[in-house]
């Protein structure tokens, strides 16, 4: 089965993905981390163009080596500003912090076409984006699912935890059969206050050690919490 299938799956029986963000600081950081994620009974990963590692040197030797290292891994890919990068790379998953979907027809220019080899966790109401009134997520939830696998949403910024009522509103807007991501502020002690609104988590700083290397307690923990709900 092809990866992105054992993600889709996954989702069509209502389990909770968990899927640390790589920063690509280095060689030796996405080796470390890569390493814990797998350790951790992860869902998937993905990386980021955010250290000193280039894009064109994730796409062509560090994820052709983590799929050969780690064969049951999904691998997600975040190529910040080049989104035509990520789809052509041909991830499992391509996660995107915008989504180019408005209130209307007329202001919706989605970043990715429907016909595509990797499924697109897309922003929408998103960190650092334009600020969507929350009279507008239910229409705007509604709307991006047409366009995308997973909505992603967020808090007001990195490490800033989400608002349950802002999670609450988008999944009621997505219903019961389409996922809901969230892509800033989880943690050990915040997790539980989402978990029945949230599918994907998409999670780095609470458990990261210094920036690019995960830290194997805290994302043991976080990913026992959150598949917890899954086999209580």
């Amino acid at each position: 089965m092809h990866l992105k299938e054992t993600i889709k799956q996954k989702l069509e029986q209502k389990k909770k993905l968990f899927i640390p963000v790589i920063h690509c600081l280095s060689r030796e950081s996405i080796k470390h981390s890569v390493s814990v994620a797998h350790q951790s009974s992860v869902d998937g990963v993905v990386f980021i163009d955010q250290g000193n590692v280039h894009a064109e040197t994730i796409i062509k030797e560090i994820i052709p080596e983590v799929r050969r290292l780690y064969p049951k891994l999904p691998v997600g890919l975040n190529i910040l500003g080049n989104c035509m990068a990520a789809l052509n790379a041909k991830p499992d998953f391509i996660w995107t912090d915008q989504s180019g979907i408005g209130l209307t027809d007329s202001d919706t220019f989605p970043l990715l076409p429907k016909n595509r080899d990797s499924l697109w966790f897309g922003g929408v109401a998103f960190k650092y984006q334009k600020q969507v009134p929350k009279e507008h997520w239910h229409l705007l939830a509604s709307r991006a699912k047409e366009y995308m696998d997973v909505v992603v949403t967020s808090g007001d910024g990195t490490g800033v935890a989400i608002e349950p009522d802002k999670a609450k509103s988008f999944k009621e807007a997505l219903t019961t059969n389409y996922p809901l991501g969230v892509a800033s502020g989880v943690t050990t002690e915040n997790v539980n206050q989402i978990l029945n609104y949230v599918d994907v988590f998409i999670v780095a700083s609470s458990i990261e050690k210094t920036f690019g290397f995960l830290d194997l307690e805290k994302t043991k923990l976080l990913s026992d919490l959150i598949h917890y709900y899954n086999h209580p």
